[in-house]
């Protein structure tokens, strides 16, 4: 999948880990769960391991961890919606990271 983050700062926050978040968050992890987000083909094809949820019909929840969370929205210029009207996530394959969450911090 193709990523977009919604500020450079929040690119440079997932791909360098800040001094100021907790010591016990592992940021190689959040890496890891970047590498499978990219690599998958949309997010029906996620990797075992990595959950994802609607949280509203136009934003998604992508567990990177117990406290880490990507929180998106669908990048494509056309999208693909369901019946209902909501996108259909099983076919982007195109995200924009509006903000990572650490222990219910946005970030």
């Amino acid at each position: 999948m193709l990523l977009a983050f919604d500020s450079r700062e929040l690119r440079t926050l997932c791909e360098q880990p800040p001094p100021l978040w907790p010591s016990e968050f592992d940021h190689d992890l959040l890496i890891d769960r970047l590498a499978d987000i990219i690599a998958a083909e949309n997010l029906a094809s996620l990797p075992v391991g990595v959950v994802w949820d609607g949280i509203t019909p136009e934003r998604v929840i992508i567990e990177a961890s117990t406290t880490c969370r990507f929180v998106c929205r669908t990048n494509h210029v056309a999208v693909r919606r369901t019946s209902e009207g909501a996108p259909d996530w099983t076919a982007t394959s195109r995200l924009y990271v509006e903000r990572v969450e650490v222990d219910g911090r946005d970030s």
